[in-house]
């Protein structure tokens, strides 16, 4: 049985020393098919299928190094020689040099010539005109001179794709290894994942600052047909250890995460076991920024107006009432309604309740429930009264559990009873688990420590893909940087 033949013929392929390797990968899968006793039923199928594999990739490998190092580099030299000795720098052949680059398909090895400046006086022109002290004209011709790793663009994409996917560097370089053959040790998966991050959020950025700069403008402009529906904006910040101390002697450092969707993308879901109605987001898209909210508020707003803000006659921002998002929200959406997350709030009343009860549950429960019970139908003013004669009997008070100044600085935005007739939602349970698929489940494991411009990458492409804007966000702006798309 042979596998490869057909395919060696439509090459033409007549060097013999490849050949004899081709044979030799034959012989692997015969002697393969040949052991009937270890490869039985589906699975013998798939291990079978798993090592041709491997052996088509080494023979991709070979027949690619093949074509690359037959290239014949003489007029590719006379041109690059040219090209300098015309902005007055000369340059010699030096040697022949091999480089290993990592594919999707495994390593292929290159060899070519490197060429060096003749005299001192070409050296200083050439790393003031380029910045190098050598020109590599094969390495330019293949588009590999820019790669910041012995990586192909496409091989450090996937790479990076699958290390923001996973929980570790070293979890990553496991599967990459086991998956696909290719092995590439954690720190360079690291390395590359920043790069890559690095570029989509250097991309998004520049989105941020566009959207800034048409608003502040006036130049931009919303229809005035308004698309019925609502538009909901939901934010909030989660915290990741650093690995040095920042002003104030703290380790900790806080992602800030946006969340955009529209009451388009809502599906109302029956829940099998329970039969109670849910309600699932099937479209939504995040931004992440580490840093201070004055430059977040950029990213949220750029986010809002690809997601068509002001098309829709409602629009809804939900919150835990920090005031750095009250800040953003008068400033870039003061047509939005703003409301305080039921549920955070409610967490508030039962830390009030267990304090002011002493633990005692079946105290505390049935006060936390009729508390709760009156806020959603909007008795905000009877329940400010209550809880302001009960604040004053608790002799501790920790600046957390100061129930009567949260309810009293967010009385604007609990109107509970009148959101829910609007159809609203009124928790931010959304953003929460947000937090924890874009945030913590990649960067909060045991131990880990991290800089900023690491967390950044991470999470911006953790925001893309979580986003199912891989491919627009992330690929597309990596292929454009490394000159592959003009």
């Amino acid at each position: 049985m042979s596998f490869l033949c057909s395919l060696d013929e439509k090459l033409e392929l007549n060097n013999s020393e490849i050949a004899n390797k081709y044979i030799e990968f034959e012989d692997i899968i015969k002697q393969i098919l040949n052991n009937e006793s270890k490869f039985k039923g589906l699975d013998g199928v798939e291990h079978i299928t798993k090592e041709y594999n491997k052996i088509i990739k080494l023979k991709n490998n070979v027949i690619a190094s093949e074509i690359i190092n037959s290239f014949d580099e003489a007029e590719l030299i006379k041109y690059f020689k040219k090209l300098y000795r015309d902005n007055g720098i000369i340059l010699r052949t030096n040697r022949k040099c091999n480089i290993t680059i990592i594919t999707l398909n495994g390593e292929i090895t290159i060899e070519r010539y490197v060429l060096r400046p003749k005299t001192i006086s070409d050296y200083e022109k050439l790393q003031k005109l380029e910045g190098v002290t050598t020109i590599v004209p094969k390495d330019e011709f293949l588009g590999i001179s820019a790669l910041p790793t012995k990586l192909s663009v496409e091989a450090m994409l996937l790479t990076a794709k699958h290390a923001q996917k996973l929980t570790s560097y070293k979890l990553t370089k496991e599967t990459i290894d086991e998956d696909l053959g290719i092995n590439i040790c954690p720190t360079t998966i690291m390395n590359v994942t920043n790069i890559v991050g690095g570029i989509a959020f250097k991309n998004e950025q520049e989105k941020a600052e566009k959207a800034f700069e048409l608003l502040n403008s006036g130049k931009l402009m919303f229809s005035k047909e308004k698309k019925k529906g609502v538009l909901y904006i939901e934010t909030d910040g989660a915290m990741f250890r650093t690995r040095e101390k920042d002003d104030e002697g703290s380790i900790w450092s806080e992602n800030k995460l946006g969340m955009i969707f529209t009451s388009d993308n809502i599906k109302v879901i029956k829940d099998i076991k329970t039969g109670e109605y849910k309600n699932r987001i099937l479209k939504k898209e995040y931004t992440s920024y580490v840093g201070k909210s004055s430059e977040f508020k950029k990213f949220l707003f750029s986010c809002a107006l690809r997601n068509n803000y002001g098309l829709y006659k409602e629009s809804v921002l939900i919150s835990d009432g920090a005031g750095w998002i009250k800040t953003i929200k008068d400033e870039l959406f003061p047509d939005a309604q703003h409301i305080l997350d039921f549920f955070h709030l409610k967490e508030k009343i039962y830390n009030f309740g267990k304090l002011f009860f002493s633990n005692n549950k079946k105290r505390y429960t049935p006060w936390c429930e009729k508390i709760c019970g009156q806020l959603r139908v909007s008795q905000y003013q009877n329940t400010i009264e209550e809880i302001e004669k009960m604040q004053k009997k608790v002799t501790k008070l920790d600046k957390y559990l100061n129930l009567l100044s949260y309810l009293v600085n967010n009385k604007n935005i609990i109107d509970y009873k009148t959101y829910r007739e609007k159809g609203y939602f009124i928790g931010s349970g959304a953003i929460e688990g947000a937090n924890k698929n874009i945030l913590e489940k990649r960067m909060k494991q045991s131990g880990m420590r991290w800089n900023k411009t690491s967390v950044q990458s991470l999470v911006t492409l953790r925001s893309k893909y979580e986003s199912g804007l891989w491919f627009q966000d992330v690929i597309i702006p990596t292929r454009e940087y490394y000159g592959l798309i003009k």
